[in-house]
């Protein structure tokens, strides 16, 4: 009889209905590419899955407000920057979660062959920058500690077309270390690059961030998730 129940009690554990699993949108803070691709491999590998997650990976689209997004609840988590610090001092309702870059790789680049030698010298050019990172701290930091403000650079749309820096439609654009300047090399066109870093600014960057809200009333997801 024991054994009976037993055999009774696999059988109906093996065709248990497994609970759905939870959506999750996660926002991107660029286009899909190298630098989030631990969030693909793990919806490729399944672990999202085991983790009775269905994950939505969505990339940056022109004029977006990584913040606002969270606000909106139109994202479950989104991936930002060292301006997250303004955000949540101008009292957005922002948690950081990890960060995923303990160095943000994020910098300036000019081609070689314009004479922009020093930070100094992109006072009155155009910039590339996308909205979130006109904020980049360690943007900031390195343009203030070389005597520019705000009102010494034009910031323009960015195009996420590196002809635009080739055909110079900018003077400069807003890059990652592990990006165009690569793509520049391939094109053999030399370039110049003001990385924060080399002026001694280290700030974190892909930044995984929510809300408290959320956290609070998805306590578990998030640390699923996480």
């Amino acid at each position: 009889m024991k054994k009976l129940l037993l055999l009774l009690l696999l059988s109906l554990s093996l065709f248990a209905v497994q609970k759905p699993a939870q959506k999750v949108v996660l926002q991107l803070s660029w286009l899909h590419q190298f630098q989030f691709a631990g969030y693909y491999v793990a919806k490729e590998f399944g672990l999202y899955k085991e983790a009775g997650i269905d994950i939505e990976i969505n990339e940056f689209n022109h004029g977006v407000d990584i913040s606002s997004i969270i606000e909106k609840k139109e994202a479950d988590f989104t991936i930002g920057r060292s301006s997250l610090l303004i955000d949540k001092a101008n009292g957005k309702d922002v948690v950081a979660l990890g960060a995923i870059f303990q160095n943000s790789p994020l910098m300036l680049m000019t081609r070689d062959d314009t004479g922009m030698n020093t930070v100094a010298d992109l006072k009155g050019k155009k910039i590339m920058l996308t909205d979130d990172a006109k904020g980049t701290a360690s943007i900031m930091a390195m343009l203030f500690a070389n005597g520019l403000s705000k009102k010494d650079i034009q910031v323009i749309p960015h195009s996420f077309n590196l002809d635009d820096l080739i055909d110079k439609n900018t003077d400069a654009m807003g890059c990652y270390i592990s990006n165009e300047p690569i793509q520049m090399a391939d094109k053999g066109i030399g370039y110049k690059i003001f990385n924060p870093k080399d002026y001694g600014f280290h700030f974190y960057s892909d930044i995984v961030f929510t809300s408290s809200k959320f956290i609070k009333n998805n306590p578990k997801l998030t640390k699923k998730f996480l």
